[in-house]
């Protein structure tokens, strides 16, 4: 039987203080679910067209940790 130990997702937001407070909002959110994060981050992406910076956002990447490899005996 197969078993969800560890997930990558990634999200988009518009800004960096939003980038900050998902992190935080979903580290609290796993923990109540009996899950942590291993990993966390955000980078700061442009478009650019003809050199100059026409978008911007913050792609956001969080692993998260269901279970342990090896379970406890």
């Amino acid at each position: 039987m197969a078993r969800l130990i560890e997930t990558v997702q990634k999200f988009v937001v518009g800004t960096e203080e939003e980038a900050k407070s998902f992190i935080e909002r979903t580290a609290s959110e796993l923990k109540q679910k009996g899950a942590t994060i291993k990993k966390s981050g955000y980078e700061y992406k442009t478009k650019k067209l003809k050199g100059e910076i026409v978008d911007y956002c913050y792609v956001i990447s969080i692993t998260s940790v269901f279970d342990e490899i090896w379970e406890a005996k």
